[in-house]
C-alpha cells in the first residue's frame, strides 16, 4: 500500500490542474457567449474575441438591460424613483382592504368539525363597526392621503389618464366621509358598500398608474378544497361529493 502512495498523489494532482483548465476555458466560453448575445442585441455581427480584445461599454449596459427585462418602466430592477416607492407603497393596501371586505360578505366555510356554511364574520353593530373604524382608520385614511399626495407627481404618459388619476383621490375622500356614516349607522351592508367602492378607486388609480409605473396586484389566496383540506377524510379523496350542511358523503351523478 505505502509504494502506491506517490502514484496516487500523482494522478489526483493531474486531474485537479486538467480540472482547473477546463473550469478556466468553460468560464472564458461563457463571457465570450455572452458578448456575442449583447452584440445580437444591437444587430452587431459577432466577431472572434482575444483576451486581450477591449470590449465597449455600450455593450456592457446592454447586456445587462437585456437580462434583466426590456421594460423601461420607472422600477427597472436597479432604479426607482420616489414617485415608485410611493406607488409601492399604495400597492400595499389592496390586502387590508380585500381582507375587510371579505369579513364584510358573507362567504362559506368549514367549521372546526369540517361543516361548511356562509359565515359572515362582521355583521354590524357596535362591536363589528368598531374593527371597520379601525380598519378605515388604520390603512383607508393613509392609502387616500397617500394617493392624495403622489398623484400631481405620477406625470403620466397620457394627459387625459393624469387628469383622471387627480381626481381619483377626492373621490375615495369622498368613499371615506359615506364609510363614517355607514360605521355611525352600525349597517353591515351599508358598510360592505362603501368598502366595496373604496376598494374600486384604489384599483382605478392603481390601472392608471400602470402606464408608467410597476404595479404589484394583490392576489387573494384561494381556498382550501375538501381533498387538500382533509384528504383521506375527506369525500373528493375517495371521488364523491359531500352533502351540503353535513359531513356525509354522496356519490356523483355522473357514478
Amino acid at each position: 500500500n505505502t509504494m502506491w502512495k506517490p502514484v496516487l498523489v500523482l494522478i489526483l494532482s493531474c486531474s485537479n490542474s486538467a480540472f482547473g483548465y477546463v473550469a478556466s476555458i468553460s468560464k472564458q466560453s461563457i463571457r465570450k457567449q455572452n458578448v456575442i448575445l449583447a452584440m445580437n442585441n444591437f444587430d452587431l455581427q459577432p466577431q472572434p474575441l482575444s483576451k486581450d480584445t477591449k470590449i465597449p461599454t455600450r455593450l456592457i449596459v446592454g447586456s445587462i438591460l437585456s437580462i434583466f427585462g426590456g421594460s423601461l418602466k420607472a422600477n427597472a430592477g436597479f432604479f426607482s424613483s420616489q414617485e415608485q416607492d410611493q406607488i409601492d407603497e399604495i400597492c400595499k393596501f389592496q390586502k387590508p382592504i380585500a381582507e375587510l371586505l371579505d369579513q364584510l360578505r358573507p362567504s362559506n366555510i368549514p367549521n372546526a368539525v369540517g361543516v361548511y356554511s356562509n359565515t359572515q364574520v362582521l355583521k354590524g353593530g357596535k362591536e363589528d363597526s368598531d374593527v371597520v373604524l379601525s380598519y378605515m382608520e388604520v390603512f383607508i385614511k393613509p392609502c387616500q392621503r397617500l394617493m392624495e399626495k403622489v398623484a400631481a407627481n405620477l406625470k403620466l404618459p397620457s394627459e387625459e389618464d393624469q387628469k383622471k388619476i387627480e381626481v381619483l383621490p377626492l373621490l375615495m375622500k369622498g368613499h371615506i366621509a359615506e364609510l363614517t356614516q355607514a360605521i355611525q349607522s352600525m349597517q353591515a351592508p351599508a358598510q360592505e358598500r362603501e368598502v366595496a367602492e373604496v376598494q374600486e378607486t384604489l384599483a382605478d388609480f392603481l390601472k392608471l398608474a400602470a402606464t408608467k409605473y410597476v404595479i404589484t396586484p394583490y392576489v387573494a389566496p384561494r381556498p382550501l378544497s375538501d381533498a387538500e383540506l382533509f384528504g383521506p377524510l375527506g369525500c373528493e379523496f375517495w371521488g364523491k361529493k359531500r352533502i351540503e350542511g353535513s359531513n356525509a358523503c354522496a356519490w356523483t351523478e355522473s357514478q
